[in-house]
């Protein structure tokens, strides 16, 4: 099954390929939190280095680990964690075709999880709500 969300760990037809960071506009405040540096400076005032990175940190993150710097008014605040899973999402939509891809591929219901996920899922879509499943891998 995991296969078929994400193409990971296995083959099978009609996997669904990762796609990528989840827009940072779309992340809740607390993941934002969980999941990126403040880019700081030192500043005599604040009685040292206030943040998480240094901007010069930041740029090596963005270089070698694929991380995104973040703006706000032009000016770069946060980066992506280089130390945070890489992630992907499907909407419910897809997550019923990956259910019915693992029926057919495997001629097996779905893991009773898998399951309940969806159920989770389908009541948010009825009630008109965008659900989405977020995948996270670990590094």
């Amino acid at each position: 099954m995991f296969c078929i969300l994400a193409e990971a760990r296995s083959e099978a037809p009609n996997s669904f390929k990762p796609k990528g960071k989840i827009p940072f506009n779309e992340l809740s405040t607390w993941v934002r939190s969980q999941r990126t540096y403040l880019i700081g400076e030192y500043k005599e005032e604040y009685g040292g280095f206030s943040g998480d990175c240094t901007l010069k940190d930041a740029i090596r993150y963005q270089k070698e680990f694929d991380c995104r710097i973040h703006y706000v008014n032009k000016n770069p605040i946060f980066v992506d964690d280089p130390d945070s899973h890489n992630d992907t999402w499907l909407s419910y939509s897809e997550y019923a075709q990956a259910l019915h891809y693992y029926e057919d591929y495997t001629k097996n219901s779905p893991p009773i999880g898998y399951l309940a996920v969806y159920a989770v899922m389908k009541t948010f879509n009825d009630a008109g709500y965008e659900t989405r499943l977020v995948i996270w891998f670990d590094n």
